[in-house]
């Protein structure tokens, strides 16, 4: 059985359930996962594969994750790696040129990282969430552009893409 370490930056817990939904699908494989936030993971010691993640703000990917690949370079350069990014702007509705910036974010994070699979998958914005200056500045309501499914799809053919 392979080990998979599913390793994630979350500011409001919308990342960190689409992470836990990786290891479910990760596990209904055969493989064993394991789910954790970036900054609690100090080696990868153990695990054969990893997916890391984690959300866009304003343009940019939730700090963790790049700090994440920086900080595990040379142990994440010797194993498969998968990473996934989270955006209301993703998913349900996405356009060639969000999906196509979300890549450019995705390339900058990864530190020069070989990856294997990019997984762009929809967020959840929530106005409780937005602080409160920023209220008066947006007008959007709450919405969840998460499609469960595709992102169990996507984690269900990791397994194969890692060579394991």
């Amino acid at each position: 059985m392979a080990s998979v370490l599913v390793a994630y930056g979350s500011k409001h817990g919308a990342t960190a359930e689409i992470a836990q939904w990786l290891g479910q699908a990760l596990e209904r494989t055969g493989s064993v996962a394991t789910v954790r936030p970036v900054d609690e993971v100090a080696t990868l010691d153990g695990f054969d594969a990893v997916v890391v993640g984690g959300p866009i703000y304003a343009g940019h990917l939730i700090r963790s994750v790049p700090a994440f690949f920086k900080r595990h370079r040379d142990a994440l350069s010797r194993r498969p790696i998968a990473l996934f990014i989270a955006g209301s702007s993703l998913g349900i509705g996405s356009t060639p040129e969000t999906e196509e910036k979300a890549r450019r974010i995705a390339e900058a994070a990864r530190n020069g990282i070989d990856i294997v699979a990019l997984g762009l998958f929809g967020g959840r914005f929530q106005m409780r969430d937005v602080p409160l200056i920023g209220r008066f500045l947006k007008n959007d309501d709450d919405k969840d552009t998460r499609d469960r499914a595709a992102i169990e799809a996507w984690a269900e053919a990791l397994p194969a893409q890692f060579g394991l």
